[in-house]
C-alpha cells in the first residue's frame, strides 16, 4: 500500500522529481570521484611497499616522491654509496615515458632478487639481453600494445623485439615496458644517469639509520636525499589526507545543496498535498504515519540519486583512467561507495525530516478546507 503511494507521489511529477534526483547524483559523484583518486593513491602505495619493503630509496635531491619519475641521479654515486657498510646489494634504476609505448623503464635484471617482497615472473620468453636491443613486457602493456613474443616495437626511433612478458603483478608495472639499464638510459637520454638508486640493506632494522647516515654525508655535495619505504607512506598518508580534506569540503557543499533541493521539493509536496493528507488524517491515519510517508519519499529520492550518482562515477572513473593512460589509476572501493552513500542518505533524511514534521501536524480540518 505505502509502497504504491510512495511511487504515485514521485512519478506525479516526473520533471521535478528527475530534477532532484539529479541534484543529488551531482553530489554523490562529486564525492566519489575525488575519492576514488585519494583510494588508488593508497592502493598504489600498498603495492608499491609491498615489493619496496626494507629497501633504501635514493633520488635527486630536490625532487619529492610525487615527482620521482623527474629526478635524475649521477650513475657514479652508485659505486660510492657500495662502500658504506650495512649494504647487501645495491643497483640503479630508470624509468621515464615514450610516445610509443608509454611507461619505458631500465634495470639490471641480475639485481631483481633485491626486491624480496615481490615475486617477478615471466609469463613467457626470458628477460633481455645486456647490449642487445630487447624488452620485456608488463601484462597490461602485452594487450595494450597487442605485442608478443617475437614482435618488435619501435622505442626511440630504433627497433626492439619483445623477448618475453611478465605475469600480472597487480601493480603500474603491469602496463611498462622494461629493458636493460643501459638500453633505457640511451632511449631516454640519460647516459650516465638513473633515476633512482635502489639499496637493500644487510639487516632490514638498519634501513633508517643508513638513509639519515647518506643524507647526512652525501645530501649536499652529491645533491641527493635517502628514504625508505616510511618515508613514502608518510608522504602518501599527507597527500591523501589533503585531498580526503579537499574530497569532504566539495563534497559536503554539493551535498548540502541536494539537501536544500530536497528540503524545498518536500515542502512543495506537502503544500500540494494538504487536502490529502487531511482526508489521510481524517479517516484514521496517525501523525506517525504521516511522518514515515514523506520520510519515506526524501529517502527514496535520495537513494535513486546516489545509485545515479555512483554509476556516473563509475563512467566518469573509467573515462579518467583511460586518459592516465595506466599511468595511475583511480579507484571506487567498496567501503569508499558505502560511505558515500550513507552519507547523502543521512543528509537526505535531515532535508525531509522538517517538511515531514509540518505535514504530521496538519489539523485535518483546515487541511480538508485548504484550496
Amino acid at each position: 500500500m505505502m509502497y504504491d503511494m510512495l511511487l504515485g507521489e514521485l512519478m506525479r511529477h516526473k520533471l521535478r522529481t528527475g530534477l532532484t534526483i539529479t541534484g543529488v547524483a551531482i553530489g554523490i559523484l562529486l564525492i566519489v570521484s575525488l575519492g576514488s583518486f585519494s583510494e588508488g593513491i593508497k592502493i598504489f602505495v600498498d603495492q608499491q611497499l609491498a615489493y619496496s619493503s626494507g629497501l633504501i630509496t635514493v633520488i635527486k635531491q630536490d625532487i619529492s616522491f610525487e615527482g620521482i619519475m623527474y629526478s635524475k641521479v649521477d650513475e657514479n654515486v652508485i659505486d660510492e654509496l657500495a662502500d658504506i657498510p650495512g649494504i647487501e646489494d645495491i643497483s640503479g634504476f630508470v624509468m621515464g615515458t615514450t610516445p610509443e609505448v608509454g611507461w619505458f623503464g631500465g634495470i639490471d635484471f641480475s639485481k631483481v632478487d633485491m626486491f624480496s617482497g615481490f615475486s617477478v615472473e615471466l609469463d613467457e620468453g626470458r628477460t633481455p639481453e645486456e647490449g642487445a636491443d630487447e624488452v620485456v613486457l608488463g601484462y597490461k602493456a602485452a594487450e595494450r600494445l597487442d605485442a608478443g613474443v617475437g614482435d618488435s616495437l619501435k622505442i626511440g626511433g630504433r627497433s626492439f623485439e619483445v623477448v618475453g612478458i611478465y605475469e600480472e603483478m597487480g601493480t603500474e608495472d603491469d602496463d611498462s615496458v622494461i629493458t636493460t639499464l643501459a638500453k633505457a638510459q640511451d632511449v631516454l637520454g640519460m647516459d650516465g644517469e638513473v633515476t633512482m638508486v635502489i639499496i637493500k640493506p644487510e639487516d632490514v632494522s638498519e634501513a633508517r639509520s643508513i638513509a639519515d647516515f647518506i643524507n647526512d654525508e652525501y645530501g649536499d655535495s652529491e645533491e641527493i636525499k635517502a628514504g625508505t619505504d616510511e618515508d613514502v607512506r608518510k608522504f602518501a598518508e599527507q597527500l591523501t589526507d589533503q585531498m580526503s580534506a579537499m574530497t569532504f569540503a566539495m563534497g559536503s557543499i554539493a551535498s548540502f545543496i541536494a539537501g536544500i533541493v530536497i528540503m524545498n521539493v518536500m515542502f512543495m509536496a506537502v503544500r500540494e498535498r494538504r487536502r490529502e493528507i487531511g482526508v489521510m488524517k481524517a479517516v484514521g491515519a496517525t501523525n506517525r504515519h504521516i511522518l514515515i510517508e514523506i520520510m519515506a519519499e526524501s529517502l527514496a529520492i535520495t537513494f535513486a540519486g546516489s545509485v545515479a550518482g555512483l554509476v556516473l562515477s563509475v563512467v566518469v572513473v573509467q573515462f579518467i583512467n583511460g586518459f592516465l593512460g595506466g599511468s595511475f589509476t583511480a579507484v571506487i572501493t567498496p567501503s569508499l561507495a558505502l560511505e558515500s552513500t550513507a552519507f547523502l542518505m543521512a543528509i537526505g533524511a535531515l532535508a525531509g525530516m522538517a517538511p515531514a514534521r509540518q505535514a504530521s501536524r496538519l489539523n485535518p480540518i483546515e487541511a480538508i478546507r485548504y484550496e
